[in-house]
């Protein structure tokens, strides 16, 4: 998350009325700060794919995600090059086939 994304994040729980998160944190989507297995949820809404390393991006969301936990990868746009590596990563990762959606 950047610093940018952190205060829109801060704005919209403000604007909302929502529960303040116990923490957030900026930082490197190809090396998080987190213990494997931290997480019962990974989410990337059109980002990982703007990583300079998509598929690194992608290895560290599903490092920190517990086994049997859920990872919901949304894509932008379908045809932009960066998206289908993610496909193509996010597929390789978590064992189902690229291209597929459920």
């Amino acid at each position: 998350m950047t610093e940018e994304a952190l205060a829109n994040l801060t704005h919209r729980i403000q604007v909302y009325g929502l529960p303040e998160p116990a923490s957030v944190k900026v930082a490197d989507a190809e090396n998080l700060p987190f213990e494997s297995g931290y997480f019962d949820l990974g989410y990337s809404w059109g980002v990982l794919h703007h990583t300079p390393d998509t598929e690194k991006s992608v290895r560290e969301l599903v490092r920190v995600v517990r086994s049997g936990g859920e990872i919901k990868l949304i894509r932008i746009l379908a045809r932009h090059y960066r998206e289908e590596s993610l496909s193509r990563a996010g597929a390789r990762l978590i064992g189902s086939p690229a291209g597929k959606t459920g």
